[in-house]
């Protein structure tokens, strides 16, 4: 059984068997949407494009995981981050300018790409978070 299929079970587990305590707190929200399942899709594969620029931005992320993750970093500060990104693409391009050369412009756009990605996850992450509270509230 898989690390999501595991996951799945517990989660439908709980709609018969809450979770109680602290620890409820943290994952039940997370568990309950795993059984509810992906959210619905609009197309059925990804552009070859994308899923190029995506398999290079999920490498930079593996290549860095050692610096931890991002989901406690406030969006301002992964913005500032982004632009400094930003720059650096501008210096890969200018590079490619005068010398052709690619590697340092996916790289950096790759870079650029996840710090996008990062600052949408922690705002979704806040969202959820706030929806959460919301309901408690009103139980």
């Amino acid at each position: 059984m898989t690390l999501r299929e595991r996951a799945e079970a517990l989660a439908r587990r709980l709609v018969h068997e809450p979770i109680r305590g602290k620890l409820a707190d943290i994952i039940e929200p997370e568990l309950r949407a795993v059984a509810e399942g992906p959210r619905p899709c609009t197309y059925l594969h990804l552009r070859p494009e994308v899923e190029w620029f995506a398999r290079a931005m999920e490498q930079k992320l593996r290549d860095n995981e050692h610096k931890g993750g991002w989901i406690n970093d406030k969006p301002r500060k992964l913005f500032a981050r982004l632009l400094e990104e930003v720059k650096e693409l501008e210096e890969e391009l200018a590079k490619f300018s005068m010398a052709g050369k690619a590697d340092g412009v996916l790289a950096e756009a790759a870079d650029v790409g996840n710090f996008a990605m990062m600052i949408a996850d922690v705002v979704s992450w806040h969202e959820h978070r706030e929806a959460q509270a919301t309901v408690k509230e009103k139980a």
